[in-house]
């Protein structure tokens, strides 16, 4: 086989057409953005309605105005395998069964095993089960903050 110079290189990049060179800039753009994507965890938003009564708790302000609207309940995976809950919840069953669960992480993001975190000092005890069920197990309030429950996902 014959090796290629890079003044052979260059010859055969001149004879392509400007066309061909801006598709080929398009493609490399494309692969750019998606490896990109695939490298930076996004937030994914949990979809609602939640189970067993809960949902998105929305700031009333002055005159019945909200303030930056509901805060999305939402999770995300961290580049070392960590799965880390964000949002606030009101008015639902408060239990450590079942009934008490709040939403269900897909396949992925789930725990080996399940775990308790206090958060806030609200006095609320968030719960994840292995199946991915995600359960105020108790709390001193009508509300739940997620923020602050992290656990290593199944791999």
């Amino acid at each position: 086989m014959a090796t290629i110079t890079p003044f052979q290189k260059l010859n055969i990049q001149t004879e392509l057409t400007s066309t061909d060179i801006s598709r080929i800039q398009d493609n490399i753009a494309l692969t750019t953005d998606a490896i990109r994507n695939a490298m930076v965890p996004r937030w994914i938003d949990v979809p609602t309605p939640f189970a067993n009564g809960w949902s998105v708790l929305v700031y009333v302000g002055v005159a019945g105005s909200t303030h930056g609207g509901p805060r999305a309940v939402s999770y995300i995976k961290d580049a070392s395998g960590f799965v880390h809950l964000r949002g606030l919840i009101i008015g639902g069953t408060i239990s450590g069964t079942a009934t008490g669960t709040v939403f269900t992480l897909p396949v992925g993001y789930r725990p080996y095993f399940q775990g308790s975190w206090e958060v806030s000092d609200s006095g609320t005890t968030i719960t994840v089960v292995d199946n991915g069920d995600v359960r105020v197990s108790s709390s001193t309030n009508a509300w739940a903050y997620l923020n602050g429950v992290s656990f290593l996902a199944e791999q």
